[in-house]
């Protein structure tokens, strides 16, 4: 059982209940099914884990979420590339008129959405696994959308640079998120 009570996140449902999260207890699970969980808080391909007030480990489909906020990441419900499927996108920066999300499936994918309607513009568009693709990416996709972010660019640009894209572990490339780290929700001006 968790004894801590603070609050760490919030998960709104598509039907508005809120739920919320808390930290993992000491003596709390570390597997669930074939998933590692090393926080307190883990998505799976189809599912978000979290911990209740109790300390209890708790399980719901992503499809039954509408937003979850963690720490500093908001995280928002978007249809995936070349299905109907609702997941979870960690939002990266927005806008008046545009959300930039990224999406983990083996690898990082950008999203672009208009935010009137929740379409999707740009799609499953790789990112942190080539310097080059991620400065290609920077330059001509992400200022059609978010001109107005130009101290964002020098920060996404800083992190490209001063990134080691060959970090291993084992023999695996490790997919972290090079291209934005550090940046959560940033709301452009």
């Amino acid at each position: 059982m968790g004894s801590a009570q603070e609050v760490i996140g919030k998960i709104t449902k598509q039907d508005g209940e809120e739920i919320f999260m808390y930290p993992r207890g000491a003596d709390a699970p570390t597997y669930v099914g074939d998933y590692i969980i090393e926080g307190s808080m883990g998505l799976t391909s189809a599912s978000l884990i979290y911990f209740s007030k109790e300390g209890e480990l708790k399980k719901i489909k992503q499809n039954k979420v509408k937003e979850m906020s963690y720490g500093n990441q908001l995280f928002q419900s978007f249809h995936i590339y070349g299905s109907r499927l609702d997941r979870l996108h960690e939002v990266i920066m927005q806008n008046d008129e545009y959300i930039l999300t990224s999406y983990f499936s083996l690898a990082n994918y950008i999203y672009i959405h208009r935010k009137s309607d929740g379409k999707t513009l740009e799609a499953k568009v790789k990112h942190s696994k080539k310097r080059k693709s991620d400065y290609k990416t920077l330059e001509k996709l992400v200022p059609k959308y978010f001109s107005d972010c130009t101290e964002l660019m020098q920060r996404i640009r800083s992190n490209i640079r001063n990134t080691d894209y060959r970090v291993l572990y084992g023999n695996v490339s490790v997919a972290n998120n090079k291209m934005f780290k550090g940046i959560q929700n940033y709301i452009c001006n």
